[in-house]
């Protein structure tokens, strides 16, 4: 109720949106291990989002581009099978995979 009224009144102070990592399953079998690499990384201290639902990759990486984030990181059936997560930065479009197991980020770059 109160965040209508301010609402109304254009009261609302502008809240941008700081995200240092999006991470996408491409499908339900790889979301455990999707959420084990969000862990690490908001360990690490970066900021994440997890994208939940099936959308198009290029829909996840135009979100996460137009959010702010920097990497993208995927698993896909053939990454989960090889036990990497391919990782992405935004900004230059390198790719680089990284084993699972011994992922271990360095803190966020701002």
């Amino acid at each position: 109720m109160i965040a209508e009224l301010l609402s109304n009144k254009d009261c609302l102070p502008a809240v941008p949106r700081v995200l240092d990592a999006v991470i996408y399953a491409f499908e339900e079998a790889q979301r455990p291990a999707a959420i084990q690499v969000a862990g690490k990384l908001r360990a690490a201290g970066h900021r994440v989002e997890m994208v939940l639902g099936s959308p198009k990759l290029k829909r996840v990486i135009a979100d996460a581009d137009r959010d702010g984030a920097k990497q993208l990181f995927m698993l896909g059936p053939d990454e989960l099978a090889r036990g990497v997560v391919k990782q992405r930065e935004l900004g230059t479009g390198v790719e680089s995979e990284e084993p699972i197991a011994d992922f271990a980020p360095g803190p966020p770059q701002r």
